[in-house]
C-alpha cells in the first residue's frame, strides 16, 4: 500500500463515522464564501491558535514514513478542515486552513482535492493566496495534460508582479509548453520574453540556456551563439557591488546549451565535409570518365 494510499484511507476512517461539513470541505465542496473583492480581515486571535495547532499536527509528519506519515497527515487535513467550519465566518482562516489542506493533498497525487481547495483559497483571501494558489492550480492543469487551461492560468501568474521569481518560473512553463507542442516560434518569442523580463541575472541565464537549447534543436545555431552571449554578459552583472561572482560564473558554465552548441557544429562540420568529399568522388568519377 502506497504512502497516498494510506493518507486516503486513514482521512477516509477519519471522516465516515458521519457526513459532515468537514469531510465536504475536504472534498472541496460546499459553501462557497465568495471575498474575490473584499478586504479580508486577518484571522482572530481563536482562530490563529486553531491554525497554528494544525500546523503543528502537520509538522509532526517530518521525518515520519509509511504508515504513521500517512496518520499524521490525515489529521492535518482534518485539523485543517475542523479549522475552516469552525471559523467559517472568518474568510481568512478559511483561505489560509484551504490553501495548507491543499498543499497536503497535491503532495501527495490527489490532485481534483487540491483544486477544489486552492479555488476556494482564493474565493476567500485572493489577496494572500490568489497567485500562489493560481500557480499550483496551472501546474495540476499542466500534469493532466489541458495545455490551454494551464497555458491561461500561467499568463494569470505573469500579472500579479512582473518581476517577481513567481512570474519568471510562470514565463518559463509557458515557453515549454509551446515548445512541446509544433509551435516553435511562439515557443522561441516566450523564452524571449522570459530572457528579457527575468529581473535578475541569474533568472537570465537560467532563460537563455532554455532558448539557447531550443535554437538549437531548430538548427538556429548562430541565432543560439547570441542568446549564450547574452548569458555570458549577465554571469559579469554587478551584485553586491562586485562585478560577476562565483555562483553567476558557475552558473553560466554550467549551462548546457555550451556542450549542446559544440555538438551541433561539430555535426554541421561533419556533415559539410562528408558533402566536400562527395563532391570531390564525383568531379573525379567524372574526369576519368571524360578520359
Amino acid at each position: 500500500m502506497t504512502t497516498r494510499q494510506m493518507i486516503l484511507a486513514a482521512a477516509l476512517t477519519a471522516v465516515t463515522a458521519s457526513v459532515t461539513a468537514d469531510a465536504l470541505w475536504a472534498q472541496g465542496v460546499g459553501v462557497v464564501v465568495d471575498k474575490m473583492d473584499a478586504v479580508v480581515a486577518p484571522p482572530s486571535k481563536a482562530a490563529r491558535e486553531a491554525l497554528r495547532s494544525a500546523r503543528d499536527v502537520e509538522a509532526g509528519a517530518r521525518g515520519a514514513t509509511g504508515e504513521e506519515r500517512a496518520a499524521i497527515l490525515a489529521r492535518a487535513v482534518q485539523a485543517y478542515a475542523k479549522v475552516a467550519t469552525d471559523f467559517a465566518s472568518e474568510p481568512s482562516a478559511v483561505g489560509e486552513a484551504s490553501f495548507s489542506a491543499a498543499e497536503i493533498w497535491r503532495k501527495q497525487g490527489e490532485l481534483g482535492t487540491a483544486e477544489g481547495l486552492y479555488q476556494r483559497s482564493i474565493e476567500n483571501d485572493k489577496g494572500r493566496y490568489e497567485e500562489r494558489a493560481l500557480m499550483q492550480l496551472a501546474h495540476i492543469a499542466r500534469r493532466q495534460e489541458m495545455p490551454d487551461e494551464a497555458l491561461g492560468l500561467y499568463e494569470r501568474v505573469t500579472r500579479f508582479k512582473p518581476s517577481s521569481a513567481r512570474a519568471h518560473e510562470a514565463r518559463v512553463w509557458i515557453a515549454k509548453i509551446y515548445s512541446s507542442s509544433e509551435d516553435k516560434t511562439k515557443a522561441v518569442a516566450a523564452f524571449q520574453l522570459a530572457v528579457d523580463r527575468a529581473g535578475s541575472p541569474r533568472r537570465t541565464i537560467g532563460a537563455c540556456n532554455s532558448l539557447a537549447g531550443l535554437l538549437i534543436k531548430m538548427g538556429q545555431l548562430a541565432e543560439a551563439e547570441k542568446v549564450i552571449k547574452r548569458a555570458e554578459v549577465a554571469s559579469q552583472a554587478k551584485t553586491g557591488g562586485q562585478t560577476g561572482g562565483s555562483n553567476l560564473k558557475d552558473a553560466y558554465l554550467k549551462m548546457s546549451a555550451h556542450k549542446s552548441l559544440q555538438r551541433a557544429k561539430d555535426k554541421r562540420d561533419k556533415v559539410h565535409k562528408q558533402a566536400e568529399h562527395l563532391e570531390k568522388s564525383i568531379k573525379f568519377c567524372s574526369a576519368m570518365a571524360r578520359d
